[in-house]
């Protein structure tokens, strides 16, 4: 699946002047798919809700792992540094249920603090807070060793 994380300025006409939108770094070929995207139709409504989903916040990194969820870093217009994680259409029914599941097990085990949510028609995208220190669960279960691993899955 192609993901939105390139080099790109958009010009998104509004209310008669442009805002200019920033989309993450990668590769030339991820560019070139994007633009073939944009400029065919295809998943239109996609992208114009990944500009409306980050429309406020400049992206720092893309830090996507194995989903097809994107996961950045963004940082708000105060300063200050979160984590947002976005998918659409299937995808996005997985993501809710994945916030679903953080938010009824974040008492048992140490998991992100949700510090805002959306679900948009064919989307859904949440904020995690940084706290700086912590590590992502796909980096802690590929550091530690495979049967406590398959433990913290299984126990949750």
């Amino acid at each position: 699946m192609f993901t939105f994380s390139l080099i790109l300025y958009i010009l998104v006409k509004k209310e008669n002047f442009y805002y200019r939108q920033t989309l993450p770094q990668i590769n030339s070929r991820e560019r070139l798919a994007f633009l073939k995207t944009y400029f065919s139709n295809e998943n239109r409504e996609n992208i114009k809700a990944y500009l409306e989903i980050n429309k406020d916040v400049s992206i720092i990194e893309d830090i996507s792992a194995g989903s097809n969820a994107s996961t950045l870093i963004i940082m708000k217009k105060d300063g200050t540094l979160f984590f947002r994680k976005y998918a659409f259409n299937d995808d996005g029914i997985k993501l809710k249920n994945q916030v679903e599941w953080i938010e009824k097990h974040f008492d048992d085990i140490p998991l992100p603090i949700i510090v805002g949510k959306e679900e948009g028609y064919n989307y859904v995208t949440y904020d995690m807070k940084n706290l700086g220190n912590g590590i992502g669960m796909f980096k802690y279960i590929h550091t530690m060793p495979l049967k406590e691993s398959w433990n913290i899955l299984k126990k949750h």
